[in-house]
């Protein structure tokens, strides 16, 4: 700070502000409403059906979070910077934009069936008799995750024009279905 201060100086632009405070206060209850989507689903299991019926939902739940650990979040990690880059160099040529998505979807199946057709047996291993459920939740979450991660590959309009609230309609509708086919399903 006391390096950088004197060569940058303290400005304030009232302007900037204004669109950076557009762009990003909806990324807020887009967050919480996020977070209900994911973890909504553990509350409401706890309560309708009881810990142990959690336990199951998250042993399951932990196989089919492989499909996002192991080829959603290494990409995305590359993609969330990189893709304006890529917008940029390639407005003329905006076929790349429709190419990644399907062979990120072809990679995903593959993965999505990696996991979920020896999840019966991977699970008799890892698990007693009263887990074996979880590996009728573990194609289900790994379908989800693919869906998650295909929406943050194709957000790119979002994105870009800032229009971040979105996200929050986005994100809001999501988790009210999740909540709804919670409450159905349990």
């Amino acid at each position: 700070l006391s390096y950088c201060l004197p060569q940058i100086g303290i400005r304030f632009d009232p302007a900037k502000l204004r669109v950076l405070l557009r762009f990003s206060l909806p990324l807020l209850p887009a967050g919480i409403l996020m977070f209900v989507l994911n973890m909504g689903d553990r509350f409401l299991l706890n309560h309708f059906a009881g810990p142990d019926a959690v336990g199951i939902y998250s042993l399951g739940y932990k196989f089919g979070m492989i499909l996002s650990l192991f080829v959603g979040m290494p990409f995305l990690q590359i993609w969330d910077w990189k893709r304006v880059s890529i917008y940029e160099q390639h407005k003329a040529n905006q076929i790349l934009f429709t190419k990644i998505p399907i062979y990120l979807l072809l990679i995903l199946a593959v993965a999505g069936l990696l996991v979920s057709v020896p999840i019966k047996e991977i699970i008799h291993a890892v698990a007693s008799v009263q887990f074996q459920a979880a590996a009728q939740i573990t194609p289900w979450v790994a379908l989800g995750y693919a869906f998650y991660i295909l929406f943050y590959v194709v957000d790119i309009g979002i994105f870009l024009r800032g229009k971040t609230y979105w996200y929050v309609v986005i994100n809001g509708v999501a988790a009210a279905i999740n909540l709804g086919l919670n409450f159905y399903l349990i």
